[in-house]
This record gives structure tokens, C-alpha cells and sequence, in this order.
């Protein structure tokens, strides 16, 4: 049962990688509703104001900051310490959170300034 405490270093590691892994599928879905709603001709993303796609894609873009944010800060934490035998998982899994972060912002940002609703 020891083994598996989120106090030692190389746990936090693997577990740090797994909720960064997570984090990728809500950001996945960010970019496929960005890429399916986007009109190129008027620049602007498209969708029903009484459909569920802006709730969704705020969901997937709060489950998304979260995840990569918890990935981060486990990654972050346990790089540099004597007793991981992980580094490179806790590094891989600190840059790949902040990657991850930074597309979610982008993408948020994309969505709310391009927006365009109908009322259909």
C-alpha cells in the first residue's frame, strides 16, 4: 500500500503522465469542434446559440486546463528530486502539460474571439 502513496517521488511521475495523457482527449475535442465549426470564408466559428456546442467546448476547455495544470504541477514536483528514479517522465510530463495548457488557451481564445452564434 506504500508503494502506491502520491508522497514518493517516481508515483507522482507515472501519475503526472497519466493525467497529462487525459488531458490530451477533451484537447483533441477542442480541435475537432474549432476545425468542424470554423467557415473560412467568413473567418468566424459557427454554431446555434440553443445548441450544445459552446457548453461543450467550455467544458472540454476547463477539463482540459485542469488536467494539463494537475499534470504540471505533479511533473514539477517530482523532477529534481534525489529520490525519483522518473526524471525523465517527470520532465516529459512538465513540458508536455505546459504544451498542452498553452493549445487550450489558444484554442479558447480562437472560439471566443471568432465566435459568431445564429439563432437557428
Amino acid at each position: 500500500m506504500a508503494s502506491k502513496s502520491l508522497r514518493r517521488y517516481d508515483v507522482q511521475a507515472k501519475v503526472s503522465l497519466l493525467v497529462t495523457i487525459a488531458a490530451l482527449i477533451p484537447f483533441v475535442g477542442m480541435v475537432v469542434v474549432l476545425a468542424w465549426k470554423y467557415d473560412p470564408d467568413l473567418g468566424a466559428v459557427i454554431y446555434g446559440r440553443k445548441g450544445l456546442v459552446a457548453p461543450v467546448f467550455l467544458l472540454g476547455t476547463a477539463a482540459t486546463m485542469l488536467l494539463s495544470f494537475v499534470g504540471t504541477a505533479l511533473g514539477f514536483n517530482s523532477a529534481g528530486q534525489r529520490r525519483n528514479d522518473l526524471q525523465r517522465l517527470s520532465w516529459t510530463s512538465f513540458f508536455s502539460g505546459i504544451a498542452i495548457l498553452a493549445g487550450a488557451i489558444i484554442c479558447f481564445a480562437i472560439f471566443w474571439f471568432l465566435k459568431m452564434p445564429l439563432d437557428t
